[in-house]
Parts: structure tokens; sequence; C-alpha cells
């Protein structure tokens, strides 16, 4: 008998791409035998276990078991970097995430002296047929949005919680009057005591809408519907008639398939902002998912934006990831349209143009304590955001900036531009990269 089981090995070309789900790993391991972790994986992710069983059958193997179908060994100084794509028979699972993920993430990460992490999912049509993917996307904000080409901005009420209603309210109406194109609820509010859900959708819908009597730009705002299970739809039912035009959700605490279930109702007519709150425990670390697969995930399951890390700011992944994540927004996928990265987390104006450069113009860029902590207040904080934008995609030097952009003016004297910075703890160029994620 052979040492490795001939069953569970195959070349790309003797199976058909239509019939697996191709899921590429990073194994990182101090083992030796290499190719026995990765036939590990793919047994246990599928037909076997730690021994072969009477009823695990040659017909069975043939049909279930996954296909280790490419290997590839990179030294390490005290252990060995693996690469190593593993095919899932579509014949295991219905085109659901939830059993996807059971399948290609289920107990891959106990491996003794092992660190693996998912790099890739690569799905076959009929696996994604049935997602809708997001109802909007790049295409459909900017219609409703009357933004053409430009990147949008979004601003997040800061404080994050604590704030009444009416308070809560006022400063969504100066985000709006100053230029803000979507104004987001912050993670952390959800329904609390002094700002409950449906006292803040009524109280921030009129305050958008006298904005947009003012100004004749509309204005979205992402109300935070988070719940467990069942009540985040009812939630996103119940905002939406009552005038609700975008939402958000944490779709990491209340699972992808909840963000499906919102993004895929019909009487859901409005975008929808996926917020990854929690995402740092999938990618920050030596196990989980690379930020690119989650962004793909994101856009298979709905969300018509999503918060993206960047390699600069407070919420940070390394400069590759943030550029694959990105084009992972844009690049064809089958009929699933393309959504939109958030640049967030220690945005402010002069980091604008570093961010457009890197990802292009189909951004959204968000910025809470960039708006709000604006020394004259979020009306102008908002106008210097808009006023930045502008000023790129005017071609305009941000070392020279125009008399009548006088919001953008002190905002740069403020915090200073993203190679000239003012505010502690920001970097001036891209964040080395340690192991696999620079922590």
């Amino acid at each position: 008998m052979p040492k490795y089981e001939p069953e569970g090995l195959a070349t790309r070309e003797s199976i058909d791409p239509e019939d697996y789900v191709i899921t590429t790993f990073h194994i990182r391991t101090q083992e030796t035998d290499l190719l026995h972790i990765v036939e590990g994986l793919s047994i246990e992710q599928t037909t076997g276990t730690w021994i072969r069983v009477p009823r695990e059958t040659d017909e069975v193997r043939r049909q279930f078991l996954g296909k280790t179908l490419g290997f590839y060994r990179t030294p390490g100084p005290d252990y060995t970097n693996i690469i190593a794509q593993i095919g899932f028979p579509m014949a295991n699972f219905l085109p659901s995430v939830a059993q996807l993920m059971a399948a290609i993430a289920g107990n891959i990460f106990y491996v003794k002296n092992t660190a693996v992490r998912i790099l890739d999912v690569q799905f076959p049509k009929s696996f994604v047929a049935p997602f809708k993917g997001p109802k909007f996307g790049v295409e459909g904000v900017r219609e409703i949005l009357k933004a053409k080409e430009r990147p949008l901005t979004l601003t997040m009420i800061k404080p994050c919680v604590g704030l009444e209603t009416s308070v809560f309210a006022e400063q969504c109406y100066e985000s709006a009057a100053g230029g803000i194109d979507i104004i987001k609820d912050d993670e952390l509010m959800e329904s609390p005591c002094n700002c409950l859900l449906e006292d803040r959708i009524t109280a921030v819908m009129e305050a958008v809408d006298k904005a947009e009597a003012e100004t004749g730009e509309k204005t979205l705002y992402t109300i935070n519907i988070s719940d467990d299970g069942h009540r985040t739809l009812e939630n996103a039912e119940k905002m939406v008639e009552m005038g609700a035009n975008a939402l958000h959700i944490n779709f990491l605490s209340t699972g992808f398939t909840i963000l499906r279930d919102v993004a895929e109702d019909p009487s859901i007519k409005v975008p929808v902002l996926a917020h990854p709150a929690g995402a740092g425990m999938w990618y920050r670390g030596m196990h989980g998912f690379n930020y690119p697969t989650i962004a793909k995930f994101v856009r298979l399951c709905g969300g018509d934006m999503y918060i993206l890390p960047t390699s600069h700011g407070k919420l940070f992944q390394p400069y590759f990831d943030e550029i694959t994540s990105g084009l992972n927004s844009r690049a064809s996928f089958y009929h699933i349209k393309a959504n939109w990265p958030i640049v967030g987390g220690g945005v402010y104006p002069g980091m604008i143009p570093v961010n457009i450069h890197e990802l292009g113009t189909d951004i959204i860029l968000g910025a809470g304590g960039g708006v709000h902590a604006h020394p004259n207040g979020s009306i102008d904080g908002a106008k210097g955001m808009r006023q930045a934008v502008d000023l790129y995609m005017q071609g305009g030097d941000f070392e020279n900036i125009p008399k009548d952009m006088k919001e953008l003016q002190l905002a740069v004297d403020k915090w200073g531009t993203y190679l000239k910075p003012k505010v502690e703890g920001f970097t001036t160029e891209i964040m080395p990269e340690f192991g696999w994620d620079g922590c």
C-alpha cells in the first residue's frame, strides 16, 4: 500500500471545476510530514476521521472525498510554509454559506504545531447561481446619490454611543448639511436606552430630509439593525416601513446568512452596509481567513458596502491584502454586482489622496473623528471631507489648497496630510508586514 492515499490526490486537469469548491490554504507547520498534514485536512473535512472506518467505502471516497489539487512548499527559519489547494465536492453540501463554512473551516484549525489560514475560495458557477448578491452595488448607489464618478464620503456619528436621540439627529443633520453622502451608525450603536431604534429612525430621517431640502443633495443613513437571529430581519422590515433609506448589519456577529437574508428579501429595497465587527479574530493572527476572502463572502451575500481596513489608519491590514480586497470588490464574479469598499478607521481629509490612489474612485471614504472633531464642528468637518474629494478629482495640490476651501485647510492645519501627519499614532509610510499580518 502506498504511504499516501491516491484517492485524495488529483491534478486540476482531472476534475471538473464545476463539481468542487476549491479552497487555497496557507499552512505554517513544524511538522515534517507535510503532505500528510494536507491530506489529513482533506480527509477530515470530507469523508474521514483519524482512522479508516468500515463504511467509508472506496465508492464513498470516490464521490465525496476532498481532493488535494496543489501542494507547494516554502521553507522558513523554524517552520515550513505550505500553499495547498483542496477541492471540496459540491456533492457534500447545498449552495449554502453555513454548510460551506463547516466544510472548508470546520476542524482545520486544530492541527498540532500547525497554523492554517484560508487565502481564497474559488466558487463554481453552480454554487453562486442561487445567490443574488448586492441589490444596488456600485452603480445602484451612485444612481441614488447622483454621484457619477467621484468617491463617496461617509461619516460615523461620534461618540459611538451615549447621545440622546435629539442630539444624535442634530449631528446627522450637520453631517448631511455639510455634504456627507452617507451617515453610518457606529457598529456599537444598536438600540441603547437613550436612543432606541424606532425613535432614532424617525428623528434622523427628518434631519436628513431637512438637509436635503436645503442642499438639494440626498444622504443615505445606514441604521444599525443587528440583533439575534430573525430579529435582524424583523428590524430591517420595520425600519424600511418607517422610512429608512439604508441599513447597517454587523455581519460577523449576526452571521453571513443573516446578511444574505436581509439583502435578498424582496421587501428590503434599500442598500445594505456590512460591518466586520469582530473581524480581527478572523484575519489578524496565525489562524483564520485573510480579509480578501471575507470581502468576497460579503459581496456574495449581498453587502452593497463594507468596511475595508487598510495599511494605514487605526484599522489595519497589510497593504497587499488591502489592495486584493479592493480588487475582490470589483473583479468579475459571475452575475454578482461590484460593491463598495469603505475606507474607515482613523481617516481624516489629508489621508484622502493616498486612499484614492491605492483603491481608485469606486470607494467610500469614511471619517468619524475626522469630521466631528473639526475645529469648527461637524458641518465644516463634512465640508472639509467633500472639498478633499473635489480637490483630488480636480488634480489639486494638498500643499496649496485653494482659498475657497477654508474648511479643508483648517482640517489639514490640524491633522496634516498622510505624508506629513500631525496625528500621533499614524504612519508616514506603508506599515511593514511581519509574518502574516503585520501584528
